[in-house]
């Protein structure tokens, strides 16, 4: 087997895995969309400049940054070799947006008490004794 014929093998058997890769990703994607945290959590990738997060810009999806070039793709759309970096902080990833999503409940819960504190304290119009 020469060695063009070696090239092809291998970059047919890596196409392959990317595919598979990517429709992986795309189904834990679809998968945190149906829970809908509509929260941004953003977690460091370790060893990396890259950053992983759950974000919202035309769409919430999974989003890479790289910090030091300043640049950033929903995941999927990132280089190969950021998107195989980055997935060893999905496990990370999805605890964090759980504890993001708590903590933006609890205040807005908070909101939500004071603002109809203040809506009880609202005379009603209606109800006003005119003279």
């Amino acid at each position: 087997m020469g060695k063009f014929s070696e090239l092809d093998q291998v970059s047919k058997a890596l196409q392959y895995e990317l595919e598979q890769f990517t429709l992986t990703m795309r189904a834990i994607e679809e998968k945190i969309n149906k829970i809908r945290p509509s929260v941004k959590t953003s977690i460091r990738v370790e060893g990396t400049d890259l950053l992983l997060s759950y974000e919202k810009r035309e769409r919430w999806g999974l989003v890479i940054t790289d910090t030091k070039m300043g640049t950033s793709w929903y995941y999927n759309d990132a280089p190969h070799y950021h998107r195989i970096k980055a997935v060893k902080a999905l496990a990370d990833l999805i605890p964090a947006i759980r504890a993001t999503s708590q903590a933006t409940r609890e205040r807005a819960s908070e909101a939500l008490k004071m603002a109809n504190r203040i809506l009880d304290d609202m005379e009603d119009p209606t109800n006003a004794d005119h003279e």
